[in-house]
């Protein structure tokens, strides 16, 4: 059996203390001249048989006056059934609140998901059909997951098994990046970081005001650089370059966009240097098969040339 597939547990783990005494009081309010009050006084003084309770709420169920239910709680924990299911809780008068786990958040990290299997297809004798689809699933979501950058383009980047935190700042933080702007960006198997950092890079060096030299020039030559390296024509001299260029332009900038043009490459060199080293062996990307802009062809171009 596939250990994947879930089925349906329920426990009991508490409930609210003499429960057909408080539906009885809900009821008599409802259909009694006396007060709340007087109703509860009543029956902790035994004036009201347990055979008189029973038989009143039964009376009333039978009408359709269902909403002193609501009065009623129970606590249960329930696994293995199906997302659709859980939610038609909320369509019952009886007013049932519930909190939901969510695979997508808390099980990302294992090969497969567990699942359900609907009875429509199990019925229809596709049990195997809907597991093979389910492990397709879990395969996919998998590689959708490389590296996530928390806060925007001038925060470092973290790696998929680095971001079970808290979105807040301080865990974001603690994890080596920042949360910035909050603009989350998610990146899946097909991103080549050199690529990724180049595309950043072309912004900040557009976007600088010329007027730091710190920042002027070092987003300027990481560009090149980055567009070079890119193209195939990088050594791995160029690496640490571009690493140590980075690291000493932050804080010698009058405004942060110095120190936030150079995060993503350090970091991501930090985090990836293997697809950078990639790069200067083979020449293009680790993976992605990512097309390369006018820029890097031009660069590639000149660099055959040149004999490199």
């Amino acid at each position: 059996m596939n250990n994947n597939r879930a089925e349906m547990q329920v426990k009991l783990i508490d409930y609210a203390s003499t429960p057909l005494e408080k539906l009885y009081a809900a009821f008599r309010t409802c259909y009694s001249s006396d007060s709340p009050i007087e109703i509860w006084d009543k029956i902790k003084a035994e004036k009201i048989s347990h055979e008189r309770v029973r038989e009143f709420i039964g009376e009333r169920l039978k009408t359709g006056h269902a909403s002193p239910l609501e009065q009623i709680v129970f606590w249960f924990a329930i696994a293995g059934v199906s997302r659709s299911l859980s939610h038609q809780f909320v369509r019952h008068r009886i007013g049932i609140s519930f909190e939901q786990q969510s695979q997508r958040y808390v099980k990302f990290k294992q090969e497969r998901l567990a699942f359900v299997m609907p009875e429509s297809w199990r019925r229809a004798g596709l049990e195997e059909e809907f597991a093979g689809l389910l492990e397709r699933t879990s395969e996919l979501y998998g590689r959708a997951l490389k590296a996530v950058v928390p806060g925007g383009s001038s925060t470092p980047v973290l790696k998929s098994d680095e971001i079970d935190i808290a979105m807040d700042f301080d865990s974001v933080a603690k994890a080596g990046s920042m949360l910035g702007s909050g603009g989350v960006v998610v990146l899946d198997d097909t991103t080549c970081m050199v690529k990724f950092a180049l595309r950043t890079m072309k912004f900040y060096q557009h976007e600088s005001c010329g007027w730091c030299i710190p920042c002027r020039e070092g987003t300027d030559w990481l560009k090149k650089t980055l567009i070079r390296f890119h193209s195939g024509g990088g050594v791995n001299k160029d690496i640490d370059n571009m690493y140590y260029l980075s690291e000493n332009m932050l804080g010698r900038t009058f405004c942060p966009l110095g120190d936030a043009a150079t995060s993503l490459v350090t970091s991501g060199i930090r985090l990836f240097r293997e697809e950078f080293e990639y790069h200067v062996k083979h020449g293009h990307c680790m993976v992605g098969g990512m097309h390369a802009h006018p820029e890097i062809e031009s660069a590639r171009e000149a660099t055959l040339k040149a004999g490199v």
